[in-house]
């Protein structure tokens, strides 16, 4: 048989000849298979192609994390059941399922395409995918779309290239239900987009599908009998097959089919749908008083002396996005803005004259809503000059990806201040009345603190002196006894920030008030660890518990971690192949034997009982595949005495290992009985096919065995 050009030949393949009057060369090279998902993607490690769905058939926890940045309505599988290739969607900004080898006979080209300025460039040994022999180039389709049709690659180079504009090309009408669209890349039904414009005539979708085609138009087409209409419609959103939508920052991919001129074949084009320009929402605006009702009282009768004494006011004001409207509509969310294009907020707050109010902290944000606090001081006698009132005005909006904004909402609260009569402290007489009892608060309020343990608070003031105490957390009053007695806990889930405000009256009247910040500290541990390695079967993988920098140092220097439970689990694979050393606690050296999916969890418990949730990793564990011999001989036939030799010889590995040995053995059949059992030559360590010159009439076979070495990462460490 002639020797293929460039094919693979695995380990220990044979090559044999017979030697009659002239010497004729058989070599068997069987055709590589290609790694799945790794001599295609030059970071397929680093970045996965797909996530694993949950036991159960939940999504994975890590494409449920960025559903809000994929286009509206994305699922996590398709209608042919393929997984959302998270690759393709990181490098391509592509909603695509599968990958290019779940398409059958799929083509690849070892070459580019792109368009710069309208004109388009072909650049050869170049693209983002491999094929089986390291060639950079271009598959003809990445995968599927969402309704399970071929998703086609807009850089593969052109099967043909007719030289004429788009505008004199004859484009097929609705291409999903034209009989004249080739069954092999017709879609199976239309779009949920091209239903939205043709069906529902939702005008915002007929725009961005319209903008494929912005600068030509269509309306040469040709009808389903195969002649020019003379007057279809020349609407975008009739030809173009929406294959991934565009949001306000990264476009859209659809395909369209044609027919040239002077050609009754149906040939298919990729096109680009521009991001989309999308409608503003409105903001609606609310303002909270948070100040409790008890600071909202001062005596305004009370002396000159005490018209400097200050009143605080805070406020939360809340923006809120009306986008309920179209939030769960898919179609309504590509064209209009909602709270997934949100880059960041903008809350004001303003007081009498337009003065602008001290925010406290940042503007948080979730959802479609964004809130902020303010504090606003008054003294006793500007409260007086308002008339016991205080207005502040609050305005809002949002400011999306791309720069524009929402429409400002706005709202106006008022603040009643009650006035109360001051009762001044009798007037002394002469040796007969004591001094006015006035409070020396002295609380002792420990900072910080957990948030399930008791929480150690005292009061060291002089009680015969108080009238009353009261005690309030964040704005809500607790029981005042049960606080200082030492009893008092906030509660899990109950940790953050916390103002506690205390107020006393004396026996006499006078007011007197201490205010506190506490950090309540949650004692829920959390669990984490670091797991590093090559991801391939046979090979030593490391896991080193780290759970201490993932929790807060002052919780972890009172209930420090004590157990650790791990669990080891096969997603998809075989059970067996974990090898593991359980070297502590805290790091195990392990090594899977087979390919696969798996997961490791851990949970951790501190010394105060409380147990984490689960921290949870899940990996695929990669062939191991073996090396393999590119080899192109320079005759099929030889005579005797003279030299077999190659022009192209290399013993490589299909997945980046380390090639340890190199032998060529060189047998002969002594007896002529057709089994070549004499081993005449040896060549070790080559790194060229030696040349080889027959000198007896008689049969030969030649043995190339090429073995990795994988260096400390050996099995045999783990036996």
């Amino acid at each position: 048989m002639n020797l293929p050009v460039k094919k693979l030949m695995h380990i220990k393949n044979i090559l044999s000849y017979t030697l009659i009057t002239s010497l004729v060369l058989t070599f068997f090279c069987p055709v590589d298979v290609h790694a799945s998902g790794c001599s295609s993607y030059d970071s397929c490690i680093v970045k996965q192609e797909f996530y694993q769905e949950q036991k159960g058939g939940g999504e994975d926890p890590s494409f449920t994390a960025i559903k809000d940045q994929l286009p509206p309505g994305t699922p996590y599988r398709n209608k042919n059941n393929l997984p959302f290739n998270y690759k393709l969607w990181h490098d391509k900004g592509i909603v695509v399922y599968g990958n290019y080898s779940s398409v059958p006979n799929n083509d690849f080209v070892p070459a580019t395409q792109y368009y710069e300025s309208g004109v388009r460039k072909v650049v050869q040994n170049s693209g983002y995918y491999k094929d089986s022999i390291g060639r950079k180039g271009e598959y003809r389709f990445h995968g599927y779309d969402v309704n399970g049709n071929k998703y086609t690659n807009v850089n593969f180079v052109d099967d043909l290239n007719s030289g004429e504009s788009l505008a004199n090309k004859y484009w097929l009408y609705q291409p999903w239900d034209n009989p004249l669209t080739p069954e092999k890349t017709r879609p199976k039904e239309i779009g949920e987009y091209n239903w939205a414009a043709i069906e529902n005539k939702d005008i915002d979708t007929q725009k961005w599908i319209n903008a494929t085609l912005a600068g030509w138009d269509i309306r040469n087409n040709r009808g389903p009998d195969g002649k020019i209409n003379t007057a279809p419609s020349n609407q975008a959103y009739h030809y173009v097959y929406v294959m991934s939508t565009p949001t306000s920052t990264l476009p859209g991919e659809g395909r369209m089919w044609h027919r040239w001129s002077n050609d009754s074949t149906t040939y298919y084009q990729t096109f680009s749908i521009p991001a989309v320009k999308k409608n503003k929402n409105n903001v609606e605006v609310t303002i909270e008083l948070l100040t409790p009702e008890l600071e909202l009282k001062f005596p305004e009768n009370a002396p000159d002396d005490m018209n400097n004494t200050k009143k605080k006011l805070n406020f939360k004001v809340t923006a809120t996005l009306k986008d309920e409207s179209f939030h769960d509509n898919n179609v309504k969310r590509v064209t209009n803005y909602t709270r997934f294009d949100v880059d960041h907020w903008v809350i004001n707050l303003k007081g009498v004259n337009n003065e602008q109010i001290k925010m406290i902290g940042q503007i948080s944000w979730k959802d479609n809503k964004a809130w902020a606090e303010f504090e606003k001081e008054l003294t006793i006698a500007k409260i007086k000059d308002l008339n016991k009132k205080y207005t502040v005005t609050a305005d809002a909006y949002a400011v999306y990806v791309d720069g524009e904004e929402s429409f400002p909402g706005s709202n106006i609260r008022a603040v009643d201040f009650e006035g109360r009569l001051f009762v001044p402290p009798k007037k002394e007489e002469p040796h007969s009345e004591p001094p006015p009892v006035i409070v020396d608060p002295k609380p002792n309020i420990p900072h910080p603190w957990f948030d399930i343990v008791k929480y150690p608070a005292s009061d060291n003031t002089d009680m015969s002196t108080v009238a009353t105490r009261e005690v309030y957390i964040n704005g809500q009053k607790v029981d005042d006894d049960l606080f200082f007695s030492g009893n008092y806990v906030f509660g899990d889930g109950n940790h953050g920030l916390k103002r506690i405000d205390i107020y006393y009256t004396s026996l006499d009247g006078y007011p007197a008030e201490v205010t506190r910040w506490v950090y309540i500290y949650p004692t829920k541990p959390r669990a984490q660890f670091s797991f590093s390695g090559t991801y391939k079967q046979n090979r030593k993988m490391t896991l080193t518990e780290t759970s201490n920098s993932a929790n807060d140092e002052f919780v972890i220097s009172h209930y420090p971690i004590n157990k650790y439970e791990w669990t080891f689990k096969t997603i998809e694979g075989d059970e067996s192949s974990l090898k593991m050393r359980d070297i502590s606690q805290v790091y195990k050296e392990l090594m899977y034997k087979e390919p696969g999916t798996y997961q490791v969890e851990l949970v951790v418990t501190n010394t105060l009982g409380r147990r984490s949730d689960p921290y949870i990793l899940t990996f695929q564990i990669l062939e191991d595949t073996p090396p393999a011999v590119i080899c192109n001989l320079n005759y099929n036939v030889v005579s005797r005495g003279e030299t077999i030799s190659a022009y192209a010889y290399e013993a490589v590995s299909t997945d980046v290992d380390t090639i340890a040995s190199n032998r060529v053995e060189i047998y002969y059949d002594s007896d002529n009985d057709d089994e070549c059992e004499e081993l005449i030559a040896t060549f070790d360590s080559i790194t060229e096919f030696p040349a080889f010159t027959p000198t007896e009439l008689g049969n030969y076979k030649i043995v190339n065995t090429v073995k990795e070495e994988f260096g400390e990462d050996t099995l045999e460490e783990f036996i």
